[in-house]
């Protein structure tokens, strides 16, 4: 029996079906995106505070704090990521865990 495989030729978009809507909503996405990715790595640096995660929350931060972000969205940065972090302790922070037991300071 025989597979097949069938790719598809990628397409480029012509000038004129590129719309401001999908351009908004392109960029919305990618931002979202991107606090997903950072309150995964904090809820992880959270629970285990080790270099790894510690290196994570710097890493997936670093999109808030550059340049470029000010071309996907309107928001400030470091007012997103600390709201991201004040959400995420007041879910996941238990300050009866021995681990994470009076720990509140961030990587970032």
């Amino acid at each position: 029996m025989q597979t097949k495989i069938i790719i598809k030729k990628h397409r480029y978009l012509e000038a004129d079906e590129i719309t401001d809507e999908g351009v908004f909503a392109l960029a919305g996405a990618v931002v979202l995106q991107a606090v997903a990715d950072f309150e995964e790595a904090y809820k992880a640096y959270i629970a285990y505070d080790c270099e790894m995660t510690r290196s994570a929350v710097f890493m997936e931060s670093a999109f808030f704090l550059s340049e470029d972000f000010q071309f996907y969205t309107a928001l400030d940065g470091k007012w997103l990521l600390e709201k991201v972090k004040s959400k995420v302790r007041e879910e996941y922070y238990d300050e009866t865990h021995p681990a994470r037991s009076g720990r509140t300071e961030s990587p970032v």
